[in-house]
């Protein structure tokens, strides 16, 4: 907010928390606001107005009135505002679009195929968001922004992504340049991860959210972490990079040039290649077979084998589990989040969520208070980069709040 006085400062931060308040209650009235926000009745009144002159809420009629004048409720408009996200990866582009209330109210996954080059990125990204802008149609002046969660390492000043190892001919693509050239919306970009926890706190949690870490386990082991509420960011923009820490007893060469780190064991072309080594030596029938008929490998015919009982595809989940332990203990050495959230296909094997809780328990019981941490999957499925994308353009109208009292 910079440029803004201290008085036009505060008025921002109260028009957000109504916002927000209003939003956790659906409907409310202006007497409980005076008493929830401890602010006077003319404040309220002066905040109501602005918002309902920008078509963001609009009074309505208690519905369970006994009898005489209904009381006048404040509720928001959900076409009031739209917000819009898109992530993409290897797999392809996922796309969102969240309304004046946080709810989902378009979506669109768009798979990508082997041939697809720098050029074919943007066009690919270019259509998706023309595809939101036909979506929203004479609604489109209510678009506040768009966000852009992409993978691998970026230069934020310029807008590029400088390298993604899963799609080598993606390396150095000037992805902000042309897309403010076609979209004149703000437009922001950042790594996917990073975007995803905004997905829980604005959607999920409604502005307020306990301290978590979303950890993605794909293509690459990275997390994102929020403590008291906001998001912890490193002097260069840069956290959570943990899949080049060092997995005891592992000594496969990494992509970094160093050997044994988590990227190596957990991720995707990690389980690929330990499934193809284990092929050649007369292992993994039943996957061999399976990917044969399927035409390759992917991560779902791995979690097919493992819930069909496949004892080789199971000792290799057993082993991927562990290692992705050792690298939650380290996580909660180093931030002790109340929720660890996991973002990843594997937890299409039936007993993951099992197996992760035995293994924790047995191993690393002794080592942190396992027995307060709580471990679940990570909302909005495939959709949650795209989610937590437009949820970042929310945070960066509507974020800054007056932070409830402990």
């Amino acid at each position: 907010m910079a440029g803004k006085t201290f008085k036009e400062q505060s008025q921002v931060l109260w028009i957000n928390t109504c916002i927000n308040f209003i939003r956790g209650h659906g409907k409310i009235s202006r007497t409980t606001l005076c008493n929830e926000l401890g602010i006077s009745i003319t404040s309220v009144n002066s905040i109501i107005n602005w918002l309902k002159e920008r078509h963001l809420i609009r009074e309505c009629s208690a519905e369970d009135s006994t009898g005489g004048r209904k009381p006048s409720l404040i509720s928001l408009v959900p076409d009031g505002a739209f917000f819009a996200g898109l992530e993409f990866s290897a797999d392809g582009i996922s796309c969102v679009v969240l309304d004046m209330t946080r709810t989902v109210v378009y979506k669109r996954f768009r798979q990508f195929t082997d041939a697809e080059s720098s050029s074919d990125l943007i066009a690919a990204i270019e259509r998706e968001l023309n595809a939101v802008i036909a979506f929203l149609g004479e609604q489109e002046k209510r678009l506040v922004g768009i966000a852009v969660g992409a993978p691998g390492y970026l230069d934020y000043e310029s807008g590029m992504l400088l390298f993604y190892s899963q799609r080598e001919e993606w390396n150095n693509t000037p992805l902000m340049a042309r897309l403010r050239e076609q979209f004149h919306y703000p437009i922001f970009l950042l790594n996917n991860v990073d975007v995803m926890p905004y997905a829980y706190k604005w959607v999920s949690c409604n502005g307020s959210c306990e301290d978590h870490v979303m950890l993605v386990v794909r293509y690459g082991l990275k997390m994102s972490a929020f403590a008291s509420n906001r998001q912890i960011k490193g002097a260069h923009n840069f956290m959570g990079e943990i899949g080049h820490m060092h997995v005891n007893g592992s000594n496969r060469l990494c992509r970094c040039g160093k050997h044994g780190c988590f990227d190596t064991e957990v991720t995707y072309p990690a389980l690929k290649q330990k499934i193809e080594d284990g092929i050649s030596v007369g292992h993994f029938k039943y996957m061999a077979k399976l990917m044969e008929e399927a035409g390759g490998f992917t991560i779902d015919l791995f979690t097919q084998a493992c819930n069909s009982g496949d004892r080789d595809s199971l000792m290799l989940m057993e082993e991927t589990v562990r290692n992705i332990c050792s690298a939650i203990s380290w996580i909660c050495y180093m931030i002790d989040p109340a929720v660890i959230m996991i973002s990843s296909k594997l937890d299409q094997f039936n007993g993951f969520y099992d197996m992760m809780s035995d293994t924790l328990y047995r191993i690393y019981e002794n080592n942190f208070t396992y027995g307060k941490l709580n471990i679940q999957p990570a909302p909005f499925g495939e959709y949650l980069g795209a989610v937590g994308a437009a949820a970042y353009v929310y945070d960066k109208a509507y974020g800054r709040i007056i932070e409830p009292e402990a």
